[in-house]
């Protein structure tokens, strides 16, 4: 994986994301998954594809054709200005900036987005946002040992031990690259079952109702796995009819 023009400690989100991800797949080949596999990514029916996917992206694994930057596998590129990342959405053939989804071109002001990959592309882009919002900082840059999110009484999560807001692992930088490039080697998949866009659902919570099928199409919950791996979290809420 080629990594351009990150701050200092970035590599270190990666090197500490690596492990993470070797783990992950050493279980999804385990003879019996964990309680976070099971919770996040459901059944064993599409096991073979999360590995393969997981697999992957711990590897660098090149899917795409070579170009002057690299021989096809991950880019992380900085963008601060227009022009420095331009082309065209895969699904549409629309042109973009990568800058534009970052900061509105009209308003000039931030989007609120700290990161994006290029659909169809080995791209993957860090906004601004992303150091200005704190992700890059150090304190924000990857998550304390027994960084879990708790289950209330009503069998659902609620607010992670560090009290953060919300049951959600993305206000991590660590976790916000390991999103995108879940999306990235998600792309082969999403086209075999003709996915135009891709399914987004952060929440735990709603992670949890998303369906056996659905399940392994959403980079966040590959994230909501691999952090509660990470966490060597063991609290999750019961299975519906248990």
């Amino acid at each position: 994986m080629l990594v351009r023009r990150l701050t200092v400690s970035q590599p270190t989100m990666l090197e500490t994301l690596y492990p993470a991800l070797v783990e992950a797949v050493q279980d999804t080949q385990s003879a019996t998954t964990s309680p976070a596999y099971k919770t996040f990514l459901k059944d064993v029916e599409f096991t073979a594809t999360v590995a393969n996917i997981l697999s992957q992206a711990a590897a660098g694994t090149s899917i795409h054709p070579p170009n002057v930057l690299s021989d096809g596998s991950p880019i992380i590129f900085c963008v601060d200005k227009k022009g420095q990342l331009a082309g065209t959405v895969a699904t549409t053939g629309k042109a973009i900036d990568a800058y534009d989804e970052c900061v509105n071109p009209l308003t000039r002001e931030d989007t609120g987005l700290s990161a994006s990959q290029f659909t169809g592309t080995q791209f993957i882009t860090i906004c601004p946002y992303f150091r200005t919002s704190g992700l890059g900082a150090v304190s924000r840059d990857i998550p304390r040992p027994g960084h879990c999110l708790g289950v209330d009484t009503k069998n659902k999560f609620n607010t992670d031990r560090l009290g953060r807001a919300g049951p959600s692992m993305t206000h991590w930088g660590m976790f916000v690259l390991l999103e995108e490039i879940i999306h990235l080697y998600l792309w082969p998949e999403e086209q075999k079952r003709g996915i135009t866009e891709h399914l987004e659902v952060y929440d735990a919570n709603k992670a949890l109702e998303l369906s056996v099928r659905d399940a392994p199409m959403n980079a966040a919950s590959y994230v909501l796995y691999i952090a509660s791996l990470y966490g060597k979290c063991t609290d999750f809420p019961s299975p519906a009819g248990t």
